[in-house]
């Protein structure tokens, strides 16, 4: 009987090895997306070395332009002028990863005020993309914050509207910098150089 059981033993443990198998030959890698297949909601795929799901029916959707697919496991997907992208949405556009502020479709990241940048990213400054009180930019290896709105134009380095670091309005008021009132009237002013008072 104590033989039986050995056998019988022996020949369980080799099937349930033989029905595990390799952990490697069982695990299932995520297919590729193909334009010709028709996907269902919850189908996984991967695209562009992202994986995405469905979250509906789709069929010759890219990935990356349509509200069909979702990408999953952190993965965060090259920006991309044909898709349509909603306040929360991540995005990495040059290398710098961006959050959509508000619905945006073809705004590109560095150039429109829908976008912020995000982990601490300062991005280039970019004369196309209007700028607000705060916000701060990189002109010629030099970071720049923003005193108030500022519109293209004219580079930070020679704008008055834009503060190097290394200057700091300081809380009372002095430093070497202070704010007047723009002659238009609108909510925007301008940062202008306050006199050296020790030249008197």
């Amino acid at each position: 009987v104590l033989a039986t059981v050995l056998v019988l033993g022996w020949n369980v443990a080799g099937d349930l090895s033989h029905a595990a198998g390799n952990g490697l030959s069982q695990e299932k890698e995520t297919p590729e997306w193909s334009e010709k297949k028709g996907y269902l909601k919850g189908d996984i795929i991967t695209y562009k070395g992202i994986q995405y799901e469905a979250k509906f029916r789709s069929v010759g959707q890219k990935p990356d332009e349509s509200l069909a697919w979702i990408p999953m496991n952190g993965g965060i997907p090259e920006w991309n002028k044909k898709k349509i992208y909603f306040k929360g949405d991540i995005i990495t556009y040059k290398g710098i990863q961006y959050e959509a502020l508000h619905y945006s479709v073809g705004k590109k990241p560095d150039e429109h005020r829908n976008w912020i940048p995000m982990n601490g990213d300062i991005p280039e400054w970019n004369e196309k993309k209007t700028y607000f009180k705060d916000m701060i930019v990189t002109y010629e290896g030099i970071q720049y914050e923003a005193k108030c709105r500022s519109i293209g134009g004219s580079t930070p380095d020679k704008k008055e509207s834009w503060i190097p670091e290394e200057n700091e309005i300081k809380p009372d008021g002095e430093g070497d910098f202070e704010m007047v009132n723009q002659p238009d009237g609108e909510d925007d002013f301008e940062m202008v150089n306050k006199p050296d008072e020790s030249a008197k």
